[in-house]
């Protein structure tokens, strides 16, 4: 009597091989090996996920063209970290992740058929798909028409106000010395299917506030640095600031400004923070995956208390850290007190003259 041989798929290796590059990575990092910090290596190198499950899938034998396009993507996005592409690897991400959807498509549909020219064929449609990638990658043809806007508010007269901006993704910039007559100047640059939504109260009580986000959908966004938000807020009177980014940079040049309190949350990204001398500042930073650097006049009086899941602290001389707090080693004339969120990434404390 013949016997049935059983087909059984090889066991995921997806995991065991992730584990292995995170042991590899954290060692070098451990050992000094590695001269850039940690989110450096991390904002270079994270495709390697979608490679590792390129070849995961293929070792499974879950299809073709799906395992192909992943791994194929992963190699491009690495491209555009290393600067080969226009863009990075997140705002390729960003535009590309639908032929994901295509390729898996193709394999649900025909990936029951197990002849040599079917499987030559979906080899052939997934080497395909890799090639289109590279071309939507190299020629972009998928940018959104933009626009530029311009933003001002008058000062009318108010003692302090309420400040809050919020955006989805781009490269978000503020400082200090706006004209005396206004609240606050910028512009902005976004596609022309969003739209910015000013919200403004004149002062009550000698405080006023005012707020700006971008509303509407983007399904395939642009690039980070091609969306700036660049402003300056009035210098003279006290400020409570909110911004708010989901993708993109923040930086803050705080050093020409009376912000007294502070609210900042990135998602994904770099936040770079400069806070005034001579300014009792309190706060909260919130930052989900990527880099926070917050820099501190020489002679200001800092007490952070952080809280960090997989992150490192880089500390210049002048701090010390006792478990979950960090302080400044000598006690100035103001103290800013911040509350630092990071899940992933890197926080760095530094001096300025």
């Amino acid at each position: 009597m013949d016997e049935k041989k059983e087909f059984h798929k090889p066991r995921s290796l997806f995991f065991p091989l992730l584990f292995v590059a995170a042991g590899i990575f954290l060692l070098l990092v451990n050992l000094g090996t590695l001269k850039d910090s940690a989110w450096d290596i991390l904002s270079v190198w994270w495709p390697l996920i979608f490679i590792i499950g390129g070849l995961d899938g293929l070792y499974k034998r879950d299809g073709w063209v799906g395992p192909l396009v992943v791994l194929g993507l992963g190699t491009i996005l690495i491209l555009g970290n290393l600067g080969y592409l226009k863009w990075d690897g997140l705002n390729l991400l960003w535009r590309l992740w639908p032929i994901l959807l295509v390729a898996w498509g193709f394999d649900v549909a025909f990936g029951h058929q197990k002849s040599v020219w079917s499987t030559l064929g979906r080899i052939a449609l997934g080497l395909l798909l890799i090639g289109g990638i590279l071309w939507l990658a190299i020629a972009s043809p998928l940018n959104n028409a933009m626009r530029t806007e311009s933003v001002s508010q008058s000062l009318d007269s108010a003692l302090s106000s309420d400040i809050n901006f919020s955006t989805g993704v781009g490269e978000f910039t503020l400082a200090g010395n706006a004209p005396e007559d206004k609240l606050l100047t910028g512009t902005v640059r976004l596609p022309q299917n969003l739209t910015l939504t000013p919200r403004y109260t004149a002062p009550v009580d000698g405080a006023s506030t005012y707020s700006l986000e971008s509303a509407g959908v983007v399904v395939l966004p642009v690039n980070t640095e091609e969306t700036p938000w660049v402003f300056k807020i009035n210098s003279s009177i006290p400020v409570e600031l909110d911004t708010e980014l989901a993708v993109g940079n923040m930086v803050l040049d705080l050093s020409d400004t009376a912000v007294e309190s502070i609210d900042s949350k990135l998602a994904v990204g770099q936040s770079y923070i400069t806070f005034p001398a001579g300014v009792d500042v309190e706060g909260d930073i919130e930052t989900a995956v990527g880099e926070t650097v917050l820099r501190f006049a020489k002679g200001t009086n800092v007490i952070i208390h952080y809280s960090g899941g997989l992150s490192s602290v880089s500390l210049d001389d002048g701090f010390s850290r006792n478990d979950d707090e960090i302080r400044s080693d000598f006690a100035g004339d103001n103290t800013i007190e911040l509350s630092v969120d990071l899940a992933v990434g890197d926080l760095k404390l530094e001096w300025y003259e």
